[in-house]
C-alpha cells in the first residue's frame, strides 16, 4: 500500500503509526497462535462456523491464504483461510500433530470464544513475564543512551534500592547485567520465542 509523505516509498501500514496502531500478521510456521482454516469435507456436519461469524477485523491477503485479525488488543485471535476458501465458506480448524499442537488447540479455543462472546485470555506472556519484558526494553533503551549500569539498575529499581546496597556486591548489579543480556538476545530475534508455546522456549 502507498502512503503519502513518506519519501515516495511503499509501506504495508503507514509510516507514521505507533506499535498499537498496527496490527502484525505472522506466518503459521512462526506463530503457533495462528488459527489455521480450510474447507469443510463433505463427510463433516455441516454446523461449522463461518468465517463470516467470527466479526473478521483487519485481513490480509497473502499467497498462501488471506490473514484474519478477530477482536482487538490482548483478546486478538488470528487465522487464516488457507488457499482461495472464502470469507463466507464453512470451515474447520486444521492442527498439524507436531510439538505446536498443543498450542495451536488452545488458539483455537480462543477463536472459539471470540465466537461465542465469551471471555478470552492469553497466558503465553504471563504479567510477571511482562513486566521483565519491559524492564528488559528499559535497559537495553538505556545502554544505547550510554547511561552506566547503575544509572539503568536505578531507573528501573529505583535510586534508593540501589544506592542501599554495595554498588560491586550487589544483586541489583547483577538483575540489571541480566536485563541487558537478555535484552540484546531479544532484540536481536529472540523476541520470535514469544510467539511459541513456552515448551517449546
Amino acid at each position: 500500500m502507498h502512503v503519502g509523505g513518506n519519501g515516495g516509498c511503499d509501506f504495508a501500514t503507514p509510516s507514521n503509526d505507533t506499535a498499537r496502531d498496527t496490527t502484525v500478521f505472522w506466518a503459521p510456521e512462526v506463530d503457533t497462535s495462528v488459527v489455521l482454516l480450510t474447507a469443510v469435507s463433505p463427510t463433516l456436519p455441516t454446523e461449522t462456523a463461518r468465517a463470516a461469524i467470527l466479526r473478521p477485523g483487519k485481513t490480509r491477503r497473502a499467497s498462501d491464504g488471506l490473514y484474519i485479525a478477530h477482536g482487538h488488543g490482548r483478546a486478538t485471535a488470528y487465522s487464516v483461510l488457507l488457499g482461495q476458501v472464502g470469507i463466507d465458506d464453512p470451515v474447520v480448524v486444521l492442527v498439524p500433530l507436531g510439538w505446536s499442537a498443543t498450542e495451536r488447540f488452545s488458539a483455537s479455543e480462543r477463536l472459539w470464544r471470540i465466537a461465542e462472546d465469551r471471555p478470552v485470555t492469553d497466558t503465553r506472556v504471563t504479567k510477571q513475564r511482562r513486566l521483565r519484558l519491559r524492564q528488559m526494553m528499559r535497559a537495553v533503551d538505556g545502554k544505547a543512551a550510554r547511561a552506566s549500569h547503575r544509572q539503568i539498575a536505578q531507573a528501573i529499581f529505583g535510586i534508593r534500592r540501589v544506592d542501599a546496597e554495595l554498588w560491586h556486591e550487589s544483586s541489583l548489579r547483577y538483575a540489571t547485567m541480566r536485563l541487558l543480556r537478555d535484552g540484546r538476545a531479544m532484540v536481536d530475534g529472540g523476541y520470535r520465542k514469544l510467539l511459541c508455546s513456552r515448551r517449546a522456549m
